[in-house]
């Protein structure tokens, strides 16, 4: 798998891959320790695809855009590209509750056959951000509608 990004540091392009098993594969697994902890994964201007080397053997994994590892896990994909490497249900969980009532994860403006919402999951914490008044634009912002609604 590999997730493009461009880095505000300067470092434009930066690829990001890691090796894959035959198991779930999320692209993050976030999480906190304190429902108060300033933290969270923002992934932006990203394409979320197949390296070369997976494309013929995609079918044979199961790919996510996560799943919490800790309570609190925070995340937003906003403005990206996803291909169909992405199940469609979206992400995937450690067991049947185990954090859904505390995470936040959200999607943005985000493109491709990987966003179609009609079989993602119905998790209370996982939003559809719709609406350019409730717009994140940056990681703080994020984190203040997290914890606010």
């Amino acid at each position: 798998m590999v997730v493009e990004a461009r880095i505000p540091t300067g470092i434009d392009n930066t690829k990001r891959s890691k090796t894959l098993t035959k198991l779930d594969e999320p692209v993050h697994a976030q999480g906190r320790e304190d429902p108060n902890q300033n933290t969270g994964i923002s992934i932006i201007n990203c394409k979320v695809a197949a390296a070369a080397d997976l494309i013929p053997v995609k079918s044979e994994f199961r790919n996510y855009l996560g799943r919490p590892w800790k309570m609190y896990s925070r995340t937003v994909f906003l403005n990206s590209l996803m291909e169909d490497l992405i199940d469609p249900v979206g992400c995937s969980q450690l067991d049947d509750t185990f954090a859904l009532k505390t995470l936040y994860y959200g999607e943005y403006n985000n493109t491709g056959p990987g966003v179609n919402t009609s079989r993602k999951v119905t998790w209370s914490s996982y939003r559809f951000i719709t609406n350019s008044t409730t717009q994140p634009t940056s990681s703080l912002q994020i984190s203040f509608k997290a914890n606010n609604g």
